[in-house]
């Protein structure tokens, strides 16, 4: 997975995320903080997916896109404490909430999750983002749809 930005005036960022999947090779395109529509694109025969998402990401390049530094990029991380066990549905299980931050993110070109840790009553999801305050809104949106929604808290690190 590789996300690309490209300034446009003094405002505007827009983003190229491209993956493989499966057989395809998958690139959502847009301006930072919205959800950009997604392209699929079928590998030849005998060739290898990741030569033609090498050749998606050159021709992106070219048009002066180009990825951000560790650096460059904003902190975020959830957390949330709890006493005993808080996981009570599939749907609220820690990889499940991760995965849901990193996609509300990630499908924005406003960045993703790196990693999550579960301590003596507490949990902190770690993320990195282009825009602070748009991811704020973007998490506090996906986290309604959690059991943590009402306990978690955003900041940056």
């Amino acid at each position: 997975m590789f996300l690309l930005h490209r300034e446009r005036g003094e405002r505007l960022r827009e983003f190229r995320a491209v993956w493989v999947e499966g057989d395809d090779v998958v690139e959502r395109a847009g301006v930072v903080g919205a959800e950009g529509p997604l392209t699929r694109t079928a590998v030849a025969a005998g060739q290898p997916p990741e030569v033609m998402m090498n050749a998606v990401l050159e021709r992106a390049r070219g048009d002066g896109f180009e990825g951000k530094s560790i650096d460059e990029l904003s902190h975020l991380a959830v957390r949330w404490g709890f006493d005993g066990e808080w996981l009570q549905a599939d749907d609220d299980d820690l990889e499940a909430i991760v995965e849901r931050l990193h996609q509300a993110l990630w499908v924005r070109g406003l960045g993703g999750a790196d990693g999550s840790m579960v301590g003596d009553s507490v949990v902190v999801i770690d993320l990195s983002a282009v825009d602070a305050d748009r991811a704020r809104e973007v998490l506090t949106e996906a986290l309604k749809a959690t059991a943590v929604a009402e306990f978690a808290t955003i900041g940056e690190v």
